[in-house]
């Protein structure tokens, strides 16, 4: 009380008050200023701003378009999220075209709709689906699905005459259904492996074909994704990219036909480093490669030499597709007319007439061996392989051994040499 009294009693006590409480308030702005940056704005929190500013207005917590309008978060991708949303994101919806000529929505919903998967049997598929798979260039189609292809459409020789190279498409129309049935050359010996390039083309091709041909509907197998071992996530996206615009739904089936056993493959092959003159001609069917013109090529002029059967050549007249046979010093000798002029390309189609009335002889005469000589043809890969394919395909029930002879000239390498 008597503090209390003499501070009464003291006329200056409120200017020392004052002063003491101005002394405190800066002492404690110098300690703020002294602070870190985010020990200050803890503290700003709680203090009074001593100069307001003007209101800001209350700011979106979603980055706005050009309209002023916050953007949907669910439109945003995770980069957009972090960054802000890009140009093509705050273009306006009436400009938001893609590249498939429609709005990215609508191209979405294509990519997603293009292909269906089932298990079901490909070959069960309605007759208003085209079919499609991938082969070799040489057509052989000895395992997988191909096999199944083979069997039901067969056709080999009209397919070897389309002389379709890797990246591109050969096809069948069925005559009765005209269902068509696509092969994609996706690689140029049905033992080797495609190539991403190659197979990207025949897609491509596919599609443009597709297109030619109206079609409405495809089934297919996991395209080159079985004994090709490509990845299907990446096929399936081509087919995606490709067929978007088209309004072509695609099924993949993933159940393969369950068919008859295979039949018993019977008929074998050797390989023989020299000329089909020099082979043994016992029980042989010694086979060459002829046309229309009889022009006279090395292999006929050293089976001619050895064998003595030139006029009589001259003299067969019959036209491509026939098949011309001697017989000289107990060797049979047939020529296969494949092609009106000799600087022609070989005609499978008449390769495999040719065959089929050779197996009918072969058989007749009891032969047990077949000896063709490798020949090379300037327009056609694989010429002689390609031959082999309707051999298999004439004879490969049959128990028969085939030689084929490589000479020296012929710039073909045997494919088991081949790397």
């Amino acid at each position: 009380m008597k503090i209390l009294a003499n501070l009464v009693m003291d006329p200056g006590w409120r200017t020392h008050t004052i002063k003491s409480t101005s002394n405190c308030f800066m002492d404690t702005l110098n300690y703020s200023w002294q602070e870190s940056p985010s020990k200050q704005q803890n503290s700003s929190s709680n203090k009074r701003d001593i100069h307001p500013k003007k209101q800001q207005p209350k700011r979106s917590s979603e980055p706005p378009n050009l309209h002023g309008e916050p953007l949907k978060r669910e439109t945003l991708s995770r980069n957009d999220r972090d960054f802000g949303p890009s140009r093509q994101q705050l273009q306006r919806p009436s400009e938001e075209k893609s590249s498939l000529g429609g709005s990215s929505a609508e191209s979405r919903s294509l990519e997603t709709t293009v292909i269906k998967e089932i298990k079901s049997d490909l070959f069960k598929m309605s007759e208003s689906h085209a079919l499609a798979h991938c082969v070799g260039s040489d057509f052989i189609m000895s395992s997988g699905i191909a096999v199944e292809f083979r069997k039901k459409f067969r056709n080999i020789p009209e397919l070897l005459d389309q002389n379709k190279n890797p990246g591109q498409v050969a096809f069948l129309k069925i005559q009765n259904s005209g269902q068509y049935i696509y092969y994609l050359v996706t690689k140029l010996c049905s033992t080797g492996k495609p190539k991403w390039e190659d197979f990207e083309k025949s897609v491509v091709e596919w599609k443009d074909l597709c297109l030619q041909h109206k079609i409405k509907e495809i089934a297919i197998p996991q395209i080159g994704c079985g004994r090709d071992q490509l990845d299907w996530k990446k096929v399936s996206n081509l087919l995606k990219q490709q067929f978007a615009n088209t309004q072509i739904e695609i099924t993949v089936c993933s159940i393969e036909a369950e068919g008859a056993p295979p039949k018993k493959w019977n008929l074998s092959l050797v390989h023989t480093p020299k000329p089909l003159s020099e082979l043994n001609p016992v029980d042989c069917a010694l086979v060459f490669i002829a046309s229309k013109d009889h022009f006279i090529t090395p292999t006929i002029q050293r089976l001619v030499a050895k064998y003595g059967f030139e006029s009589d050549y001259l003299s067969h007249k019959q036209g491509s597709g026939s098949l011309y046979h001697t017989v000289r010093r107990s060797a049979n000798i047939f020529g296969l007319v494949v092609k009106d002029r000799h600087n022609e390309s070989v005609s499978f189609s008449a390769i495999g007439k040719c065959l089929q009335d050779l197996k009918r002889v072969v058989k007749k005469s009891n032969l047990w061996y077949i000896g063709f000589e490798a020949f090379d043809d300037p327009k056609v890969l694989l010429a002689t392989r390609k031959v082999w394919t309707l051999i298999i395909d004439a004879f490969f029930t049959e128990n028969i051994e085939v030689h084929f002879c490589w000479p020296e000239e012929v710039k073909e390498k045997c494919w088991e040499d081949r790397k």
